[in-house]
């Protein structure tokens, strides 16, 4: 029966993530504690999901990500890089240069 619960949630997120504009965050966590509800999940996993340092990043990047989207600054940085690219090929050139400096 835990599968079952198992994989109705990953559905159930599976298809609130691809046809609602609900926000990803909310529907994971909906999905998680619809897993603890009942009784799939133990709440010591929860907990010690959200002690995850990966966990914690990936919140941080949700946040940066919205602020950057919020200020307008990601526009202003698409624009310049497509502004500058002069065909397809540099235009791919020029985002993985963006992206890896952005990585670091």
């Amino acid at each position: 029966m835990e599968a079952k619960w198992s994989l109705f949630g990953f559905g159930c997120a599976i298809i609130l993530w691809t046809t609602t504009s609900l926000n990803s965050a909310y529907v994971a966590l909906g999905v998680v504690l619809f897993l603890v509800v009942t009784g799939t999940a133990k709440q010591e996993l929860l907990f010690e999901s959200l002690a995850s340092d990966v966990i914690w990043l990936m919140i941080g990047s949700f946040i940066l990500g919205g602020a950057l989207q919020v200020t307008g600054l990601a526009e202003k940085l698409t624009n310049l890089v497509i502004s500058r690219a002069k065909n397809v090929t540099s235009l791919f050139t020029l985002l993985t240069i963006v992206v890896q400096l952005l990585a670091f």
